[in-house]
């Protein structure tokens, strides 16, 4: 029965819609006084030009990579001026969680390997669901019978259900999962009209990360910068669904899976090549945008772009060798978009084998022994960097 009393928001509150932008504005202020400046790529990564420090913001969180030196002075500095909750080192032994996934560090024949996983929030995640393992599953989704197995559509509560566990393992797919990116985009396609048949491809998915919940992002700290853009698509691989074919990217640096597509395209294509030029020009421009990134970060970005791809009539349109094919038509020559993605002194369309084409794990509903094929090349491409650093 007390009477209301209303108050006048001086300042922004934790929580509130705005936090996040004034805490931005404010953080960038202070950055700037101390040398700092923004990329023009990418907001909320900065560099310092004059310690070499590189930093990048996720709300209020902050990660730093500087001299020992720079980084004890930085986070003495910041902690005086805005307050910090708390501040340390990613080392052997010292572990930091970080936006929702775990950071660790090792040391491995002399050099100094970094990696990321949600091996913890899974598993937990996995056991509120009740799924605690069981018979071994090798792949998230081996064909794509399963999907379409039941067509008896979910309602009420399995209904809720199917779209709360394809949030969580969408969010998984998006952090650090990216061997279950695939299988949950295709989920993602019954859309609000989810089936018995998608449900127990859901499951087999879960069931997938119980057998293996260990996956982890990793790269060893080396010199340089090496920048890896695979490419790939299915030609209208699920026609039970939709005749539109799948675009699959990686983007790896140094070693580390750092960005990946795996997504329906726009438009159906009439031909594999057409599928493949659509999924090569998807790849160029996120491979473009992480190269110019890198550029306002310092970093020693080589030009033209290796893309690797794995089909010939892609890297036949890039080096423009065969004009009068059966994309004649399909894509006006002219346009600006097109020229640029034969432009040869930014992009070089490179072949490489399917089997060694990580992209292809986003593209197709794999079975299990390909699965760990292309996992295993990702590692390979990871220890490569690090036998190189180590060698020189």
């Amino acid at each position: 029965g007390a009477p209301w009393r209303v108050f006048r928001l001086r300042k922004s509150l934790y929580g509130s819609a705005d936090a996040p932008m004034r805490w931005y504005q404010r953080l960038k202020e202070w950055l700037d006084t101390k040398g700092f400046k923004p990329s023009e790529e990418d907001c909320c990564l900065f560099s310092n030009a004059t310690t070499g420090a590189r930093l990048t913001t996720h709300v209020d969180d902050i990660l730093l990579r500087a001299e020992p030196a720079v980084t004890e002075k930085f986070w003495h500095e910041i902690n005086k001026d805005l307050g910090l909750k708390g501040w340390g080192y990613i080392r052997p032994g010292q572990p930091r969680r970080h936006c929702g996934s775990n950071w660790s560090a090792e040391d491995r024949n002399g050099v100094r390997w970094y990696s990321i996983d949600q091996e913890a929030d899974i598993k937990e995640f996995l056991m509120q669901e009740g799924y605690h393992g069981g018979r071994h599953v090798a792949s998230p989704m081996q064909n794509n019978k399963e999907m379409h197995s039941d067509p008896t559509l979910l309602v009420g509560a399995e209904k809720k259900k199917f779209a709360s566990l394809k949030g969580s393992l969408q969010w998984f797919a998006n952090q650090t999962r990216w061997d279950i990116a695939f299988s949950v985009a295709r989920l993602g396609q019954q859309g609000g009209q989810p089936t018995r048949g998608g449900m127990n491809a859901l499951e087999r998915v879960l069931q997938y990360l119980a057998c293996h919940p260990q996956h982890a992002l990793q790269c060893p700290k080396v010199k340089g910068t090496v920048i890896n853009v695979y490419s790939d698509s299915d030609h209208a691989g699920d026609r039970q669904e939709t005749t539109r074919s799948h675009t699959g990217v990686a983007i790896m640096i140094n070693g580390m899976m750092t960005q990946w597509v795996s997504q329906k395209q726009p438009d159906t294509s009439v031909s594999s090549a057409q599928a493949e030029v659509y999924a090569l020009a998807e790849a160029v421009r996120l491979g473009r945008a992480t190269q110019w990134v890198g550029e306002d970060m310092a970093m020693d970005v080589q030009w033209p772009l290796p893309i690797l791809v794995d089909n010939a009539a892609a890297i036949s349109f890039q080096q423009a060798t065969n004009l009068n094919s059966k994309l004649l038509g399909h894509y006006r020559l002219k346009d600006a978009a097109i020229r640029e993605l034969r432009d040869k002194k930014q992009i070089k369309a490179v072949k490489v084998h399917t089997t060694k084409n990580i992209a292809d794990i986003f593209t197709k509903s794999l079975m299990g022994p390909v699965i760990a094929t292309l996992l295993k090349e990702a590692q390979t491409v990871a220890e490569h960097i690090s036998d190189q650093h180590r060698a020189s």
